[in-house]
C-alpha cells in the first residue's frame, strides 16, 4: 500500500490511506445513513416543539450508538448530530479516555448544514483551539492532539 504524507498546521503528518470497510461497517454505516435522513425528513413536518426535541435526541443517539458499535477506539464520526450534541459528545469522549491517545474526528464539511457551513468543525476548531489539527486531504476530518503531560 502506498502512502502519502501531507503536513497539516503546525506540521502535523497526516497520511492519505486507503480503507476498506468489513461488510458489516457498511451496511450498518448505510443504515445509519436511511435512519438519519428518514428522522431529518419528518424534522420538516409540522410537528410540536416536544415532538422535533424528541426526533433531534433520537438522531443523536442513533450517531453515538453507531460510534460504540463501528468506530475505531482513536475516531468518532460525527455526521448527522447537531452541533451541541456533537461539542457535548467529544467532551464526554476525551473525558472518559483520559485523552491519552490522538483522537481522529470526522466532521464532514458541511455540506449537508444550512448554508454548507460545517457548523460542528467550527465549534470544535473554537473550543478545542490550538489542539486541533485539520487533515489538509480531508478537510471534514480533524485530530484532536492529545495533552502533553506537565513535568
Amino acid at each position: 500500500m502506498s502512502k502519502n504524507r501531507s503536513k497539516g498546521r503546525r506540521g502535523y503528518s497526516f497520511e492519505r490511506v486507503r480503507v476498506v470497510y468489513s461488510p458489516k461497517y457498511t451496511a450498518g454505516r448505510a443504515s445509519l445513513q436511511s435512519k438519519i435522513k428518514q428522522l431529518y425528513g419528518k424534522l420538516n413536518k409540522n410537528f410540536l416543539c416536544d415532538k422535533k426535541n424528541s426526533i433531534i435526541d433520537e438522531i443523536n443517539k442513533a450517531v453515538i450508538d453507531w460510534n460504540a458499535e463501528f468506530s475505531p477506539r482513536n475516531e468518532i464520526d460525527l455526521h448527522g448530530m447537531t452541533r451541541e450534541a456533537a461539542l457535548d459528545y467529544v467532551e464526554k469522549k476525551v473525558e472518559e479516555r483520559g485523552h491519552i491517545d490522538d483522537l481522529t474526528i470526522i466532521t464532514g464539511q458541511g455540506h449537508h448544514s444550512k448554508d454548507n457551513q460545517p457548523v460542528i468543525k467550527q465549534g470544535l476548531l473554537k473550543k478545542f483551539r490550538s489542539r486541533v489539527q485539520v487533515n489538509t486531504e480531508n478537510p471534514g476530518k480533524l485530530v484532536l492532539v492529545k495533552r502533553q503531560k506537565l513535568s
